[in-house]
């Protein structure tokens, strides 16, 4: 099988990547606009729209490498006794910010890593006594990461899996950020708690039907609950992990996100694995 890692690795090595966003660290809401934002909503609407709003965190291009960096060392520190290596798992050839993320951590990576694995691949199969880990910037309300591990689940250590004959591998997830309410199938987590910024926790108490009448305006998903109201300088997640209509549609940036280093990376270094 062919070593996807030593063909990241090469590329890199070779290739300045692009690292940091447009105008990283510039990104903080801007009061003025916020203003104007929350004069659109009728008092129902403003009951969620202000807890939003008013608790939003922003993690920066500097604090997520930071994060990113920490959440690798710590992982490294606990695990390396037990086990002597590990694979990348990722979803697919079609990436977002992951190899991006990899791409800055590869150096502390580089001893420990023996190859990239795909979900939905033809290297997935007959695979037994690995811990793979998973790279990723947030895990919001677990959505994509439940459909990606659908994709896998009988190769990673899944407790959706009830034969024990069919659990042959573990799974760790490095995230710079992630949301405990969501249970993630009790998989290992590393990173940081933003659970105080989900729905779920900024309004414990909320009237469902009172909900439903706000629902299409504000682009809120079924789990809403689990949503962060949290962004970075590279994305604003989706309406199934967080509030982009709030956040994009009424423009309450001075720079919009910036995903060009991502499309970059992903451009040029998935490009080689296939």
């Amino acid at each position: 099988m062919e070593n996807f890692w030593e063909l990241f690795q090469d590329y890199i090595n070779h290739v300045e990547i692009p690292k940091a966003p447009s105008h990283a660290g510039e990104r903080m809401l801007i009061n003025s606009r916020v203003g104007q934002m929350l004069s659109n909503f009728s008092d129902l609407e403003l009951q969620y729209v202000e807890k939003v709003i008013m608790n939003t965190k922003y993690i920066n291009y500097f604090e997520t490498i930071q994060a990113l960096n920490s959440v690798v060392d710590d992982f490294i520190f606990n695990n390396i006794d037990k086990y002597n290596s590990f694979d990348l798992l990722l979803s697919s050839k079609k990436l977002g910010s992951e190899v991006w993320l990899i791409a800055h951590v590869a150096d502390k990576l580089a001893p420990y890593i023996n190859n990239i694995y795909f979900m939905s691949n033809e290297n997935m199969v007959n695979i037994e006594g690995k811990h793979f880990i998973y790279i990723d910037d947030c895990v919001y309300t677990g959505i994509h990461l439940e459909e990606n591990l659908d994709n896998a689940f009988t190769m990673i250590n899944h407790p959706r899996c009830n034969e024990p004959e069919i659990i042959k591998n573990e799974l760790t997830i490095l995230t710079v950020a992630f949301n405990e309410f969501y249970p993630y199938y009790s998989l290992s987590v590393y990173g940081l708690n933003t659970s105080l910024y989900s729905f779920y926790y900024l309004t414990p108490v909320f009237d469902q039907d009172d909900l439903n009448c706000v629902h299409q305006d504000l682009i809120f998903e079924s789990d809403i609950d689990s949503a962060l109201a949290l962004y970075f300088d590279h994305k604003v997640a989706d309406e199934m992990s967080s509030f982009p209509y709030i956040y994009l549609d009424y423009n309450l940036f001075e720079y919009p996100p910036d995903r060009s280093p991502i499309k970059d990376v992903e451009l040029n270094i998935v490009s080689k694995l296939d």
